[in-house]
């Protein structure tokens, strides 16, 4: 089974980095692909690139860029567009970076 994590990132690296650690951590040992989707949504500090520095090298982390600020769903959208039709995953979690 492949399960999907869309998670919407705004400005606030730390916060995302913690929360795409906590899902990989929980995901250790599972019977189940999974795959942490970030989408940035437009953010304009350098938190971004904090973020692919930091996942860098991780097979189970895709980051996604979007170069304006899509609002809420529509950001959301262009994750969970990524994890069904790229990723073909099985289920989608959707969830924020303060989760």
């Amino acid at each position: 089974m492949r399960i999907a994590y869309v998670v919407l990132h705004y400005l606030a690296g730390t916060e995302t980095m913690e929360c795409v650690r906590s899902i990989l951590k929980s995901a250790e040992g599972s019977l189940h692909q999974t795959c942490v989707i970030v989408v940035d949504n437009g953010s304009p500090n350098d938190s971004f690139t904090m973020l692919q520095d930091s996942f860098s090298g991780e097979d189970r982390v895709v980051l996604l860029q979007s170069r304006e600020n899509l609002g809420f769903a529509r950001g959301n959208n262009l994750g969970f567009h990524y994890a069904k039709h790229e990723w073909k995953a099985d289920f989608i979690v959707m969830l924020n970076n303060d989760t």
